[in-house]
């Protein structure tokens, strides 16, 4: 066995030691524990949450869609079903919220559905789109973190997530600077590349980035939707409260998915977020006095829908890669 591949399983295995350590801790703190019941009683509002998925998903795909130049964007359709996929690879398989860009970009740019799109055009779109995911996740989690600090009186408790987000914030900055300043072109000159045809495909990609961030309205748009994108799954939250006739303002629900999301980022080394995610919200949840039952609804209702979802995404997926290949071996 590779070290690399070694490498790779310790990460993953820490990952998931990690993320059921957080989630004891926090199931102990709540003295509850996760019930059949409690999953039985969930798995009506599926009825609701799956159908709903198809509200921001559209709005992620709007997301994307706006980034290409007029000329050559992907169908609306096209762009649905790939960003469907995107976040099934990111939600449920060990890639670190990076696969589902790879698995959109393979799929993008396969000579049946290329039509006139260049590899850089889709390249470019997906790097400024990981940016807006970020950044939206970024203001969103910082707006959550705040009022939670405020609402619950434990800014100390919150110190260690405002770091973490603090961190992102700056890694996110300077992968900012480096998109505007070429820097998949910089690096590959830096290291003796610069003439190789990587070289030139890599200032192709610079040159299509630098051009996405000339569009000022589409990428203001791209951003309004991403952000709606967030934003809609509090709608779960809502539902699964519901159940044990707890009632929330929208900005309780808003926040309670802010900090849902934030631990999703911080915790990106971890499979699926499993366990962090659900100890975030039942530690925030906690914080503002709701009952334990109706946060243990809530993540139990989140990781239905998740895989509800995704795995039929997978499928799709697989099915698509395999009808690609007849089409690569008759090149």
């Amino acid at each position: 066995m590779s070290r690399k591949l070694l490498l790779t399983l310790g990460t993953r295995l820490g990952g998931l030691l990690l993320g059921g350590w957080v989630l004891s801790v926090a199931l102990r703190s709540a003295q509850a524990t996760l019930s059949g019941a409690l999953v039985r009683d969930c798995l009506p509002l599926l009825g609701l949450a799956a159908p709903w998925f198809c509200v921001p998903l559209f709005a992620t795909a709007l997301s994307w869609w706006l980034l290409f130049p007029p000329g050559s964007r992907l169908p609306l359709g096209e762009a649905t079903l790939l960003s469907w996929i995107g976040l099934a690879v990111n939600w449920v398989l060990p890639v670190a919220t990076l696969g589902g860009e790879v698995a959109k970009f393979e799929l993008a740019t396969r000579p049946a559905g290329a039509r006139g799109r260049g590899r850089g055009v889709v390249a470019a779109t997906l790097v400024v789109d990981k940016t807006t995911q970020v950044i939206t996740q970024l203001v969103l989690v910082g707006v959550a973190l705040a009022a939670l600090s405020e609402l619950s009186g434990r800014a100390s408790a919150l110190a260690a997530s405002g770091r973490g987000v603090v961190l992102v914030g700056l890694a996110l900055g300077i992968f900012l600077w480096g998109q505007h300043a070429g820097m998949f072109g910089r690096t590959l000159r830096a290291l003796g590349q610069g003439e190789h045809r990587f070289g030139e495909a890599a200032n192709r990609l610079d040159a299509e980035i630098a051009a996405i961030y000339r569009r000022r309205l589409a990428l203001s748009g791209a951003l309004l939707c991403r952000l709606a994108f967030r934003l809609l799954f509090a709608a779960e939250i809502y539902w699964a409260f519901q159940l044990f006739d707890v009632d929330c303002p929208l900005t309780t629900l808003l926040l309670l998915e802010g900090v849902v999301q934030g631990a999703r980022m911080s915790a990106f080394v971890v499979p699926a977020g499993i366990g962090v995610q659900e100890g975030a919200l039942l530690a925030a949840g906690q914080l503002l006095g709701l009952p334990v039952e109706a946060l243990m609804a809530a993540a139990v209702l989140k990781r239905l829908r998740e895989l509800t979802v995704s795995l039929p995404a997978l499928l799709v997926w697989q099915i698509l890669r395999l009808k690609k290949v007849p089409a690569a071996a008759n090149r």
